[in-house]
């Protein structure tokens, strides 16, 4: 976890922090431009995932004034149960639960987390 984010942006930074490290972040998200807004009820606050060419910040929001490409919403609770395995993720999604918004740019952020290590850097950390 980081010390400059708490609660879900702590975790989201945690799962983006050591793609940065071996440069897999940078080659995944390299000419995207796109934003996320998560808002769970039970683990506020709301954040706002924002990549920028190879870049990414993670932001506090305000509910009031989000403007994002795609968005997740719900429960984290939800969520987790997801993790569980395909058929819980299917689950949840025909349950509506949990609420995504324009999937497209969802894709993209998953592509980014499953991206494959730079060649000649797998495993390698800085």
């Amino acid at each position: 976890m980081s010390i400059l984010y708490e609660d879900f942006a702590a975790v989201l930074y945690s799962a983006l922090w050591p793609l940065t490290l071996d440069g897999r972040f940078q080659e995944a998200s390299r000419g995207q431009n796109f934003s996320i807004f998560f808002h769970f009820d039970d683990w506020p606050p709301a954040i706002i995932l924002r990549i920028v060419n190879g870049t990414f910040k993670i932001e506090k929001c305000d509910l009031n004034e989000v403007v994002t490409d795609g968005s997740v919403e719900g429960k984290f609770a939800d969520l987790i149960t997801a993790l569980e395995g395909p058929r819980s993720a299917l689950r949840l999604l025909i349950s509506r639960k949990v609420k995504l918004k324009n999937k497209r740019i969802l894709l993209k952020f998953a592509r980014i987390l499953l991206a494959k290590g730079v060649s000649g850097n797998e495993g390698v950390t800085k």
